[in-house]
């Protein structure tokens, strides 16, 4: 086993001091508790995620942009705490196993994160969720144990199986601890601030009926606001232009290494064993999860600077545009690029290119981004009213609060190499 996930404290180390203390930039001093989640955070399984950028590579956009999947981590688990608090003082019976197993769900909910968080997502692992990774170790561990009360529960809440769905709600809805930490946390290390929430306020208005996560009527306001920072911030941070080229640059890198089995070099046997898997949807074995526990933001790194050497001529210039931040560009649509548009972008790339490279496609991609700013019909939001009333955010009418956006915003995306002339 790669690294234990659990494992009982230290005998009497809670006699000495009951919580430890972390500095966090957002909410100042964060209390841990000593025993399992503490033993947890210190795992290796955890403290991997030091090495595993929340943002990828927006930092070449936005210089503050560093943050690890580790504080946000912490940051949610502060939250959570909090919430799980303010919900018992509104008469919620929330026991303590509960309340063990939800805090450990929500510190593990990023264990599966591939290096570079999303913009590697189902590309080492092809065709698998960061989702589907985090369950499949946290269950491994659980047979690990030979069965433990509350990691069984916490399995159970993060699957959506057990019968007091508000628990899930705090961990995964569309108003969950998850984005209320990451969207104030990426806020301030991007210094967008038109993204920051009312993150505590909003906590404070959450209570629970019959056992659904629902917020107080005086919160309405609070929620617009987060739907509208959660729609700046994608538009503005995760879908910027060159973060999307970025990204995409960086897919087409490992699209290409995989294709020529470019070596992955002396001491990253673990990248080489991803690059090797040639099926659509691997089996999440015992020995892909090791790996897959091996495997952060350092290893992408090294193999860039190894690959900007490499005989290949794609793979080499792909890898120096990114290292040396020579990205393509991202042109949006509000229809779909034709084939024929997409036939004549290819004809316009530089003579080299055509006489360099045997597949364009490396460097030419139409696609399409979409984004949801808040769908009532598979997760809504309830408002409970001063009455006692419940209703869907969305279907209440207040002067002033404008229309949440109901649809999908579909935008179409093309991305190439700079300096091409415009279509005539």
């Amino acid at each position: 086993m790669h690294g234990v996930i659990f494992a009982a404290p230290a005998r009497g180390a809670a006699k000495l001091r009951r919580i430890r203390i972390v500095n966090d930039p957002l909410y100042g001093l964060i209390k841990l508790p000593l025993g399992r989640l503490f033993t947890n955070l210190n795992s290796s399984t955890y403290q991997r995620l030091r090495r595993i950028s929340q943002l990828g590579l927006t930092s070449y956009v936005y210089p503050g942009a560093t943050h690890s999947r580790f504080s946000h981590g912490l940051g949610a688990f502060y939250l959570l705490s909090e919430t799980l608090n303010l919900l018992k003082q509104k008469g919620v019976e929330i026991s303590d196993t509960e309340a063990e197993a939800v805090g450990l769900a929500i510190l593990m909910h990023d264990i599966g994160h591939s290096p570079f968080s999303h913009a590697l997502e189902g590309i080492l692992v092809p065709g698998v969720t960061h989702e589907e990774v985090g369950i499949a170790l946290l269950k491994q561990q659980e047979s690990f144990l030979g069965g433990d009360e509350v990691l069984s529960l916490a399995i159970e809440i993060w699957e959506g199986k057990y019968p007091r769905p508000f628990l899930r709600q705090l961990i995964h809805s569309q108003l969950d601890i998850d984005r209320l930490d990451y969207l104030q946390r990426d806020s301030f290390y991007t210094g967008v601030v038109e993204g920051s929430i009312g993150g505590n306020r909003l906590i404070h208005m959450f209570d629970v009926v019959n056992d659904e996560l629902v917020v107080e009527e005086k919160g309405i306001w609070s929620i617009e606001n987060y739907l509208s920072a959660r729609r700046f911030m994608y538009f503005q941070v995760y879908f910027h232009k060159a973060v999307l080229a970025a990204e995409y640059m960086l897919i087409q890198i490992f699209r290409r290494a995989r294709q020529i089995k470019a070596g992955a070099g002396q001491g990253a046997e673990e990248l080489a064993y991803f690059l090797s898997i040639d099926e659509e949807k691997p089996r999440l074995s015992e020995e892909l999860l090791n790996r897959f526990l091996n495997l952060d933001d350092t290893d992408i790194w090294q193999a860039l600077k190894m690959w900007t050497t490499h005989p290949d001529p794609m793979l080499r210039m792909l890898c120096r545009s990114l290292m040396d931040r020579k990205l393509f560009e991202t042109r949006f649509s509000h229809v779909p690029y034709s084939p024929e548009e997409i036939e004549k972008k290819l004809k316009l790339l530089p003579a080299q290119y055509h006489e360099l490279f045997d597949d364009l496609s490396y460097v030419l991609h139409a696609g399409e981004i979409k984004f949801t700013v808040y769908d009532r019909e598979t997760d809504p939001i309830i408002i409970k009213r001063r009455n006692g009333r419940l209703e869907e955010f969305s279907s209440i009418k207040t002067e002033g609060l404008p229309n949440v956006p109901l649809n999908p915003i579909v935008k179409y995306l093309m991305v190439l190499p700079k300096g091409l002339e415009e279509l005539q």
